[in-house]
Formats: structure tokens, C-alpha cells, sequence
């Protein structure tokens, strides 16, 4: 079975960044390549640049509009490269349509309230939802990582780590590797710098990010520390490292494994007001553990 792929702009990654490169750079030549995929459409609203890349790729199926591309192909992936104050109603769009997965450019989006609108989107209605700061996957870097993990070089107190040409197009895929290396940002300061990009709608700016790991205040985790699995406890990356976590109820099976003593850190049960009634009703031999104190430590 091949999954069905389509490409929204046929701009430079959508399509362009391949005329001359003998390697792979777009998402249209990485669907028309993969054996698990097969390019069945594109939508630009470029006349020259469908036909162009239709018949470079064998694509038939070409739009101007997503919307009447959506009605009538079966797409189950859709790559959205188009400009970013277009991405929200796009993945709306895709939603509404089916899509099972969405490959969307960075920036992500125009505010942090769309970016976040764009996430439950996703979720509410299941979608796989991937931006695209590619450079995780690299094994360079996923090599990079892995070293750090090691703790080869001690604690890391101090990065430095300079880019040009714009935050949200540059600057993006600094911050993503960043949080591959040392996990989740904790604060970030910024500076407007006044020798800027060509480009005024995407400035640069000085920052300085502080990590959750690598923070000197105590972390407190609610329920699980995010990036752990809660089944297992086998770490994701990133993965908070908490001092103190708090599980309500019942523990998560994963707190209880080896592999999460490294990240939840010392853990505690809440009482969450349950009735003990509800346990007995479902058969559960659960112990009263909560009549004296509403928190215990575990």
C-alpha cells in the first residue's frame, strides 16, 4: 500500500529547489521517490509552474484551488508550502477533508495562537502532524545527541550558536535543534538587532534561551513528566527531568518502570476526589490510601 501525497505550492521547497541539485531538497521529490508514497496532485495558483512541475514529477492531477482538490482526490498526506498566513485555514481545510497526515513548512505559523489552533486541529481529529525542521533526522545531529546524552563532555553550562537571515525562517530550525540537544525551553529573552535581514516581516534578534533540565529551579511535573511514556517510561527526546512529579489517582504504569526514574525524580500520589466506590464497583482491589492525607509520597 502506498499513501496518497499531495503539495500545496510549487515554490522552492515545494518543488523548485531540485531543478539543479543532484540530490533530494523538495517534498514533491521526496514523495515521487519513496516507495511507501505515491505524488498524485499539486495546487498553486502559478499556472506555469503546475505544468512545469506536473510534468517533471507525472503528476495529472493539477489545481489552482485546494478546495476542489480536496473534493475530488483521496489524498492521506499534504504537504502545505505555501506562504504562512495561509497555513491555518489549509490544515482546517485538510481536516474537514480526511487528511491523515500533514508535512507543514516552518514557520508553523503566524502567531502563537494560530500555531496553537493548527495543533487541536490536529488532534481533534487525529492527524499526524509534522513541521518541517528536517534537521532532527539527520545523523549528524541525531549523532550530536546522542554524545551529549552520554555526558561525555560533563554538564553543559554555556552554548553559543549564531544564524542569519530571519528568525522564523533560519532562526526555526536553530531553536528545533536546540531543544533536540537539551530538551524543552524553560525562558527565553530577545533583543531586537538593528543590523537586520533584507527581509523586514522576518527579522533577527539576540536571545537568550534557559532549558527546563538545565535550570536551576526544582521542576515539578503534573501527572507524567512530558516526553515520557506513560505505559513504559521510556524517555522521549526531549524529556523534561523533574525533580518532583505528582500523579493523581492511580500511577501511570511507566512512573513505576526503571527506565523513568532518571525523569520523574521523587514521585507523589494526589487524591483527586474519586469515590473508593467507583474502584470496588469496576472489582479493583484498590487499598484506601488517601483517608489520612490527600498527598502521599511514593
Amino acid at each position: 500500500m502506498k499513501f496518497r501525497c499531495a503539495v500545496i505550492g510549487c515554490g522552492r521547497i515545494g518543488c523548485g529547489f531540485d531543478d539543479n541539485s543532484t540530490i533530494i531538497r523538495t517534498h514533491a521529490g521526496s514523495y515521487y521517490t519513496n516507495p511507501h508514497t505515491k505524488l498524485v496532485s499539486f495546487c498553486d495558483v502559478d499556472i506555469s509552474k503546475l505544468e512545469k512541475y506536473g510534468k517533471k514529477y507525472r503528476v495529472p492531477s493539477l489545481y489552482t484551488s485546494s478546495s476542489e482538490m480536496f473534493k475530488n482526490e483521496n489524498i492521506d498526506c499534504v504537504s502545505i508550502c505555501t506562504l504562512v498566513d495561509t497555513h491555518l485555514e489549509l490544515v482546517r481545510l485538510a481536516a474537514k477533508n480526511y487528511v491523515k497526515a500533514i508535512f507543514l513548512e516552518k514557520p508553523m505559523s503566524n502567531s502563537l495562537t494560530n500555531a496553537q489552533k493548527i495543533i487541536q486541529i490536529c488532534k481533534k481529529h487525529k492527524i499526524k502532524l509534522a513541521v518541517d525542521h528536517q534537521r532532527r533526522f539527520n545523523p549528524f545531529y541525531q549523532s550530536i545527541r546522542k554524545f551529549l546524552e552520554q555526558k561525555k563532555l560533563g554538564t553543559i553550562q554555556l552554548v553559543n550558536v549564531y544564524y542569519g537571515s530571519g528568525i522564523a525562517n533560519t532562526g526555526s530550525h536553530i531553536f528545533d535543534v536546540l531543544r533536540l540537544f537539551f530538551g524543552e525551553v524553560f525562558s527565553i529573552q530577545s533583543q531586537l538587532l538593528k543590523k537586520n535581514t533584507i527581509n523586514p516581516s522576518d527579522p533577527n534578534f539576540d536571545l537568550i534561551i534557559k532549558f527546563a533540565n538545565g535550570n536551576a529551579k526544582k521542576i515539578l511535573s503534573i501527572d507524567i513528566p512530558s516526553g515520557l511514556n506513560p505505559d513504559t517510561g521510556e524517555p522521549y527526546s526531549p524529556c523534561i527531568e523533574a525533580d518532583y512529579t505528582i500523579t493523581f489517582c492511580l500511577p501511570k504504569r511507566g512512573l513505576l518502570e526503571k527506565p523513568a526514574k532518571d525523569y520523574a525524580g521523587k514521585l507523589y500520589l494526589g487524591d483527586i476526589g474519586i469515590p473508593h466506590e467507583v474502584f470496588e464497583k469496576l472489582g479493583w482491589d484498590i487499598p484506601k490510601v488517601f483517608e489520612k492525607e490527600s498527598i502521599i509520597k511514593m
